[in-house]
């Protein structure tokens, strides 16, 4: 049986070939360009702001005022315009796509243990 620091050394090789993927390189790239570019680290972080303002009021059941949908739709409009921060969206989502297959990867193992935990507990 493996020891916790074998598998440590794996999962380190794992990420080193995972570091080799353009995904994630791009992905890197395009997160300094938007810190490097002082409109473009706002405009995102208005954007964000703006997104969790809107699901915070949807989630609470308060009501979503027409001027927060203008404002959001105005921010979305310089977003859908500004080309770093494209850029950086794509990337982004490339980027955790791959993480995500990466993590239901090493996730399929555990869950046939865990299948089998429960079928035996019966």
């Amino acid at each position: 049986m493996p020891e916790l620091d074998d598998i440590l050394k794996q999962a380190r090789a794992v990420g080193n070939l995972i570091a080799t993927l353009p995904a994630v390189s791009l992905y890197f790239e395009a997160a300094r360009r938007i810190e490097s570019d002082a409109g473009a680290r706002q405009l995102l972080s208005d954007y964000q702001r703006e997104a969790q303002a809107l699901r915070e009021r949807e989630m609470s059941g308060r009501p979503v005022e027409v001027a927060d949908k203008q404002r959001f739709a105005a921010i979305e409009s310089r977003v859908a315009g500004h080309e770093l921060v494209k850029a950086f969206s794509r990337a982004q989502a490339d980027y955790v796509e791959v993480m995500d297959r990466v993590t239901r990867a090493m996730h399929e193992p555990l869950a046939k243990v865990a299948e089998q935990a429960h079928e035996n507990s019966r």
